[in-house]
């Protein structure tokens, strides 16, 4: 049984996907952490006024919080803790990610993998695909 479950969430329906596995992995006592990273966007080039920029970040951060309070209210199960967390952190999203997993001591990430293949798979690579080599924690992946 897992103790704490990590689910990165970006927003989309296909990440959210994962939930019904994570749904049916959780047991009683297991913490469900879902987990926004934010790519922090960098408006210091466009804004002059640095408290503009400010306000902007904390727009971001609670829009994704609240995304995840909406999540959470749909996971809740019987003995299963569900938490929410926003990483505004600057950094790639895989290494973010992996940090926050490890502080939390998380047995299992579960995360989406979108199933970019081709020639776009390769340009942009896959967040899926650099967690599960960058990290020792077992990495769940759904295929949407």
């Amino acid at each position: 049984m897992y103790r704490k479950i990590i689910v990165p969430l970006d927003g989309s329906s296909g990440a959210e996907c994962v939930l019904d596995h994570v749904n049916e992995i959780a047991g009683k006592g297991t913490e469900i952490v879902l987990v926004r990273a934010l790519a922090k966007p960098h408006y210091e080039y466009l804004l002059r006024d640095a408290q503009l920029s400010a306000c902007l970040d904390d727009d971001v951060v609670t829009e994704a919080g609240q995304y995840l309070k909406g999540i959470a209210a749909s996971v809740k199960k019987s003995g299963v803790i569900v938490s929410t967390c926003v990483i505004p952190d600057k950094g790639p999203i895989a290494r973010v990610l992996r940090d926050f997993a490890v502080r939390s001591k998380a047995d299992l990430i579960a995360i989406s993998a979108h199933g970019r293949t081709g020639l776009i798979g390769r340009l942009l690579g896959s967040l899926a695909d650099r967690l599960s080599h960058e990290t020792r924690i077992p990495v769940l992946l759904v295929h949407p």
